[in-house]
């Protein structure tokens, strides 16, 4: 699905138009249509829900990536100019992990 020009295209105008999750989901199939500039006839309802769904899945992602570099910036600006600090998951949930004095050798 991701290599779709459809998904490109709406992932695209998406981010470079700061389109909040709630927008994404909300999307009708006319409104694809005219974001991507293509025809969605030939796609299921199925498949452009997935579509939308995996397009928040970028946002989400890229929210976690800005809020993980606000807070080390924070971090380095207080006092921990070797901070380190990693994305993952729990239990499907976004985690920040931080290391003020930087990432363990055994983490790596």
């Amino acid at each position: 699905m991701r290599n779709r020009l459809i998904y490109v295209r709406l992932l695209d105008f998406v981010l470079d138009h700061e389109y909040t999750i709630q927008q994404v989901r909300d999307a009708t199939r006319q409104q694809v249509e005219t974001i991507t500039g293509l025809d969605t006839s030939g796609y299921s309802n199925a498949f452009l829900l997935n579509m939308r769904e995996q397009v928040v899945g970028r946002l989400i992602q890229a929210a976690a990536v800005a809020a993980m570099n606000r807070l080390l910036e924070l971090v380095h600006n207080n006092g921990f100019p070797n901070a380190e600090a990693q994305l993952g998951s729990e239990q499907d949930k976004i985690k920040i992990t931080l290391w003020p004095t930087g990432k363990p050798a055994e983490v790596e």
